[in-house]
């Protein structure tokens, strides 16, 4: 459902989609960012192969403002593809 009022029925029966299922992976320096890979999954837990994997990023710059959280998916993508 999306954000429509819920009868108290349907209140609790929120599921997990079975259908589209990731395994996340985390890689970082401990210092300035983190890159996140979300690997498709089976409900048995093996890399469905017929979907893409997503990669994300984030980092934190430092201003004179305080730290300024970006982040980022499409530069990622292609900085892993030209490894």
């Amino acid at each position: 459902m999306t954000e429509e009022v819920k009868t108290e029925a349907e209140k609790g029966q929120e599921q997990m989609d079975a259908a589209n299922l990731f395994r996340e992976e985390i890689y970082t320096d401990r210092k300035i960012g983190v890159i996140r890979c979300l690997v498709p999954v089976t409900a048995d837990g093996k890399v469905d192969e017929s979907r893409k994997v997503i990669y994300t990023g984030e980092a934190q710059i430092m201003t004179q403002m305080g730290a300024l959280p970006i982040s980022f998916e499409k530069l990622i993508t292609q900085i892993i593809k030209t490894v």
